[in-house]
């Protein structure tokens, strides 16, 4: 299939987690390419207790461990629904789409080391 959108993924999209591998058994295992995982720079990490949430920081300190997936439109729009549903909107970045988290976040959820996978909160 022709993979023509690139999302950035920092939580239950990310390879090996739960919503991956959901897209992956409804779309088809050649829906999702995955890229690459990379630290990216000027966003915070949240626990919203099932799933993670991400604001912008002016500080470059902050680190966010993100997934680059190459998708299918039809897994795109599909992730698109899922995240804007869920009170999430879509901001482009150089290496594809986000999904900032619109509603205040409790600071003592802070997920200090950017990494979903492999998180501990404050």
């Amino acid at each position: 299939m022709d993979k023509t959108k690139m999302i950035v993924v920092y939580g239950s999209l990310r390879k090996g987690a739960y919503n991956f591998d959901r897209f992956v058994d409804i779309f088809g295992e050649d829906s999702i390419e995955y890229k690459e995982t990379k630290v990216i720079t000027g966003f915070k990490l949240y626990s919203l207790g099932p799933y993670p949430g991400i604001k912008q920081s002016n500080n470059e300190s902050d680190k966010l461990v993100v997934d680059i997936l190459h998708v299918t439109n039809e897994v795109y729009d599909a992730i698109y629904n899922m995240e804007i549903g869920a009170g999430y909107e879509a901001l482009s970045i150089k290496d594809g789409v986000i999904y900032l988290y619109k509603y205040p976040i409790n600071e003592e959820n802070l997920v200090k080391s950017g990494d979903w996978l492999k998180r501990v909160t404050k």
